[in-house]
């Protein structure tokens, strides 16, 4: 929890802060890593669905 004071045109200042500076950073950067371990998973799932797309484009379609 942070209590800050804000003033407008100036930067806020901190009061109070419950939580250690690294501990901040520390989730600050396994944020950061989640998001992009995500966007890595979108980017996997979007290129098997591009290739069963085109797999499915390619096979000739039967004729009775």
């Amino acid at each position: 929890m942070l209590d800050a004071v804000l003033v407008p045109e100036q930067p806020p200042k901190v009061l109070q802060c419950s939580i250690p500076l690294r501990e901040i950073e520390t989730r600050l950067d396994n944020q950061q890593s989640t998001r992009s371990t995500q966007a890595q998973t979108d980017k996997d799932t979007a290129r098997q669905r591009q290739k069963q797309t085109q797999r499915k484009a390619s096979k000739p379609e039967m004729q009775v």
